[in-house]
């Protein structure tokens, strides 16, 4: 059936929320080799018959053929005088019923006709790369990828970056899928499900599945609405309904394979997938966050991304295949554990590891024992408890308005030794933020003015990534330094620390000492239960 267009122009429509006027057609059956057929309406029972000629919008016998019309939601209407039918079917025949038609073209109980173009023309390229599998359409099934091909087609579910890397569900769940309208769109209800809805919801499911690509799931849903069509119309009496049931195939295809429907489908990639690299060697470290790099396994060498992003093996270490090995050669020799330290200065391991000084003075390999009266500042015991065998002992670890923190002494990173636990279980009184937590360890150091010193420690968390801030005398000495191996013991250090003298801000004298705050801070992504958990302190002079 087509329309054809008459010069009879109705003042107003029924749709009383658009006083603009729309036009009246004739609906004419034509197969080109018998003569025009016209539909009319029968205006007293509402039956719809078949007539030789229209009727030019005056009832002749009853009927009129000049009624029907389109409305902006694709909907046909009928309308004779000021009475508006809607044409259903009602058993083995049709009649046209006083009413309007629904507001809602994915509603199920639908009481209209919808009217589609004969033919649309497809908006943009669909031919795909040599390199990319391809589809045929109207082929039976759908295509199965068994590698990920999120970086495949125009709309890369990771733009911008290059084809090393691969999109990864961030354990986010998008919307349900909702047929065949737009989700959240005013104009959603005008887009019918017809047969397709189906596919419509697979088409949906695809878009949230980040391995897939833009054409591989607006191919599957066109393969989809294709055999749709071929199992809805089956029959020798129904086989010429298959034409415009392709059309609508066709129509949908077009509207998902446009630049608005590419953004749409980066849009959702976005907030569902996470870009990360096809090589799990790899990881992306740079500041821009673009480039994969090798941070594990044989070749990574890279000292401040070392088996992991922004794992550094600080100044006394070199990276070796994914691995923090000690300096060969002075003045770094020596290596207790993962620490890499002088066996000269180091006041937990002076001489050799595991021989910790009771004044914590190291010097030149030995432990030392200051005078008891004298007028002279050694470097002594400039941390207390810094290896938490007393328990709390010296350190504080507040709770603020947002985060209620819980601290323990346990287990550290070897047999017989303690750390200091933070932890912030969810749905404690506080109200946790929604994008980090950040438990702080604080502690007073006793240096003398004027000396140097180093710090350095250990830590673990089970958070994926943290950013790690240390802060002395409110100098820092890592700000947001960001570490991305959860649940493993890392050396941190040795800090540097600023050289303080009497009167500097963020000091107090002590007699012959500077009393100056540590804070040890970490901001990590919110788990169930967080744990953050610090061992080995050791604050000590580099010199005499």
């Amino acid at each position: 059936m087509r329309l054809t267009g008459t010069s009879k122009i109705e003042p107003s429509r029924p749709d009383t929320t658009d006083a603009v006027g729309y036009r009246l057609f004739d609906l004419v059956m034509r197969d080109g080799s018998n003569p025009d057929l016209y539909v009319a309406l029968d205006v007293n029972t509402g039956a719809i018959s078949l007539v030789s000629s229209s009727t030019n919008g005056v009832a002749q016998d009853g009927k009129c053929t000049t009624v029907f019309g389109v409305s902006c939601r694709g909907s046909l209407l009928l309308q004779y005088g000021s009475t508006t039918y809607v044409w259903t079917i009602v058993d083995s025949t049709t009649v046209a019923a006083p009413g309007t038609p629904a507001t809602d073209n994915t509603a199920d109980t639908l009481n209209t006709m919808l009217l589609l173009p004969v033919r649309v023309r497809t908006p943009v390229d669909l031919s795909i790369t040599a390199s990319t599998p391809t589809k045929k359409r109207r082929s039976p099934g759908t295509t199965q990828w068994k590698r990920d091909m999120s970086q495949y087609g125009a709309a890369k579910r990771c733009p911008n970056f290059n084809s090393q890397m691969v999109a990864v569900s961030n354990g986010r769940v998008g919307s349900a899928p909702n047929g065949c309208g737009p989700d959240g769109a005013w104009y959603s209800v005008l887009i019918p499900n017809l047969n397709f809805g189906s596919c419509c919801n697979a088409h949906d499911v695809c878009y949230d599945s980040c391995p897939q690509y833009f054409e591989k799931c607006n191919n599957d849903f066109l393969g989809c609405m294709i055999n749709s069509c071929n199992d809805w119309f089956d029959h020798w009496y129904d086989f010429g309904l298959l034409p415009p049931c392709y059309a609508a195939a066709d129509l949908y295809f077009a509207a998902v394979s446009g630049d608005k429907a590419a953004a749409h489908f980066q849009s959702g990639s976005s907030d569902l997938c996470n870009c990360q690299c096809a090589d799990s060697n790899m990881a992306i470290c740079t500041p821009e966050g673009k480039t994969c790099q090798r941070v594990r396994g044989v070749g990574a060498n890279d000292n401040q991304n070392c088996g992991g992003c922004f794992r550094d093996c600080g100044d006394k270490a070199y990276c070796s295949d994914a691995v923090c090995r000690c300096k060969p050669a002075p003045p770094t020799p020596n290596q207790c554990g993962i620490v890499c330290l002088d066996f000269k200065t180091h006041p937990r391991n002076c001489g050799a590891c595991g021989n910790v000084c009771d004044s914590g003075y190291c010097y030149q390999g030995a432990c030392f024992t200051p005078p008891a009266d004298t007028d002279i500042c050694y470097p002594v015991n400039a941390i207390t408890n810094g290896d938490f065998a007393n328990g709390l002992t010296g350190w504080s670890t507040p709770s603020t308005s947002t985060m209620n923190t819980v601290a323990t002494v346990g287990q550290g990173p070897s047999s017989g030794k303690h750390a200091l636990s933070m932890s912030v279980v969810k749905g404690d009184k506080y109200f946790l933020p929604v994008l980090s937590v950040s438990p702080t360890a604080q502690t007073t150091l006793r240096l003398c003015a004027g000396v140097q010193y180093k710090l350095d420690f250990q830590i673990q968390t089970n958070s994926p990534i943290i950013a790690l801030t240390v802060n002395v005398g409110g100098t820092y000495l890592a700000e947001s330094e960001t570490i991305q191996n959860p649940n493993t013991w890392l050396a941190k250090g040795p800090y540097t620390l600023p050289v303080f003298n009497k009167g500097d801000p963020g000091t107090s004298e002590d007699g012959l000492f500077l009393d100056v705050g540590l804070s040890i801070a970490f901001f990590g992504i919110p788990q169930e239960v967080f744990v953050y958990s610090i061992a080995e302190v050791a604050v000590y002079s580099t010199g005499a």
